[in-house]
């Protein structure tokens, strides 16, 4: 019987999902891909607050004669933390265009790459890859605070929905699922979402905030698959 250690498992599934991807939503070291739960999103990442956007600068692939972006640093200044500290930070999205906006504000869910990481993946990237393709895996997969391609988790604060609903409304988006609504529950009771006249949906800021601060208490991290009830 063949012996395979858990680093080379590791390793292979990662490469597997990695050239399985799109260039820009290469699933990266850490990630939770698809629909996770808030207590998730909470758990794995490094920072959860409300920014706000002060720069966003292209990062370029130098691999390619045009030099595209193949990602974007953003300057944050923390507004609201609830994990990861209230100091100012930057942080990487791989993207061909900018889609965060200079002062706006957002709700966050920033993840870190340690260098380690950073090393082992360029390691796998560098025998398996072109050196123009390296590069460019290099460009994207950077050590630091990031943000994935893949379903980003930052949400932005829409102002629009505010002077229509009154408060602070978030911009509904897929990649987490924020509660559960209960089976037989009444529209009226609802103060989590409301949908506008085109149809978009918007979530509660004040009651987001408070589902984040019941998913960040430390024995939850045993809950992390459990759902809240949007209506309290």
């Amino acid at each position: 019987m063949v012996r395979v250690s858990a680093k080379s498992l590791y390793l292979a599934a990662f490469l597997f999902l990695s050239f399985q991807s799109h260039a820009e939503d290469l699933i990266q070291i850490h990630l939770v891909s698809g629909l996770s739960t808030l207590r998730q999103a909470v758990t794995k990442s490094s920072i959860v607050a409300k920014i706000q956007v002060t720069s966003i600068s292209p990062v370029l692939d130098e691999a390619l004669k045009e030099k595209p972006a193949c990602g974007f640093l953003y300057g944050a200044k923390v507004i609201q933390s609830f994990k990861g500290g209230s100091d100012n930070f930057n942080f990487f999205m791989p993207s061909r265009v900018g889609l965060f906006s200079p002062g706006k504000n957002y709700l966050a869910f920033v993840k870190y790459r340690t260098t380690d990481e950073q090393n082992l993946i360029f390691s796998n990237f560098d025998s398996a890859m072109s050196p123009s393709e390296s590069y460019s895996a290099r460009c994207r997969f950077r050590s630091g605070f990031y943000v994935s391609a893949n379903s980003p988790l930052v949400f932005p604060f829409d102002i629009d929905a505010g002077k229509q609903f009154g408060g602070q409304w978030l911009a509904d988006a897929p990649g987490i699922s924020f509660c559960q609504y209960e089976v037989g529950y009444s529209e009226e009771n609802d103060n989590f979402s409301r949908k506008n006249k085109l149809g978009e949906s918007f979530v509660n800021w004040l009651e987001v905030e408070r589902l984040i601060k019941k998913s960040n208490r430390w024995f939850d991290f045993f809950r992390q698959h459990t759902i809240d009830s949007c209506i309290e």
